[in-house]
Parts: structure tokens; sequence; C-alpha cells
């Protein structure tokens, strides 16, 4: 399970399954929503820590440790790659992106 946080990308399955380990406080990640308010406000995963648009994409608000594992996830899986991207270059070496984003995530999704 420690592995998956260890990789450049997850399945919806796989975040599921962290997200169960995380709620047994067996593991610790950080999960990052990229996505536009309007689109949060409709759905996300229930367990998302935060909202960060990538219209305002600001390393500096996370304020969290660049060790700390971070799942990131948009839509499709193309903004939360480019998110990604941008976090990997400036040393958050354990950023993660959700493949397929929250249209492969088929449940637990806060309406």
């Amino acid at each position: 399970m420690i592995n998956l946080l260890e990789t450049n990308e997850i399945t919806h399955q796989q975040l599921k399954a962290l997200l169960k380990e995380r709620q047994k406080k067996n593991i610790h990640f950080f999960l990052l929503d990229v996505r536009e308010e309007e689109e949060y406000n409709n759905s996300r995963i229930t367990g998302v820590d935060k909202l960060m648009p990538t219209s305002d994409f600001n390393i500096e608000k996370l304020k969290i440790n660049k060790e700390t594992p971070i799942i990131i996830y948009c839509r499709s899986g193309v903004r939360s790659y480019n998110a990604q991207q941008i976090l990997k270059q400036k040393g958050f070496n354990n950023a993660i992106n959700l493949l397929g984003g929250i249209m492969a995530y088929q449940s637990d999704i806060a309406e």
C-alpha cells in the first residue's frame, strides 16, 4: 500500500484503497483537487484536503512539507498532470496524478 505513494500515477481503485487506509490512520497523504470551484461544488471525492484551481495555482498556499505524498486530481487527469509537473519542478517529489481524474472515480463522491 505504501508503495502506491511512491509512484507517479494511480488508478481510481488504488485511490479508494489509499483513502480507506488513511481513514484508519495507517498512512498519510494530501488529496488535492485542481478543478475550478464550480466543478468542486458540484461533486468531489470524499476526503479531499484542499481545492486549488489551476487558474489560481499557488504552491505556497499548500503549506505542506515537500516530502508529504500529494495525490492530485481534476476532471479527466490533464490539469492534474500539469499541476503534478509544476509540483515536481518545485521539489515535491511525491506528487501523484490520479489517472482519468474524477470521471474515472465512480463512487465515494460528495454531492
